[in-house]
C-alpha cells in the first residue's frame, strides 16, 4: 500500500510521492485518476503569472458582499458587464 492515499489524483502518479495537492490546474486535469475527467478550460481558476502585478479584487468582493453597485461605483465596472 502508499505512504500517502490520494483521493483524487492517479494511484501511479503517486506512486513517486505525490498527493492531493496540485501546483496548476493542468496538473490536476494531467494527473486525475481512472475514472474522472476535468477540462482545464472550464475551471474557474485565476493564474498568476507575474505576483508583482496588482490585483483589483472586485470579484472577490462581489462573491463575499454580492454588492452590485458597490462593484460599479468603486471598481468601475460597466454595469452592461454585469450578469
Amino acid at each position: 500500500p502508499l505512504a500517502m492515499q490520494p483521493q483524487v489524483r492517479s494511484a501511479f502518479v503517486a506512486l513517486s510521492g505525490h498527493g492531493d495537492r496540485f501546483g496548476s490546474v493542468r496538473e490536476l486535469c494531467a494527473t486525475l485518476r481512472a475514472g474522472l475527467y476535468l477540462d482545464s478550460q472550464i475551471v474557474p481558476v485565476f493564474e498568476l503569472l507575474d505576483s508583482a502585478v496588482p490585483l483589483n479584487a472586485f470579484l472577490l468582493d462581489f462573491f463575499k458582499h454580492g454588492q452590485l453597485d458597490a462593484l460599479v461605483r468603486y471598481n468601475r465596472v460597466r454595469r452592461d458587464a454585469l450578469w
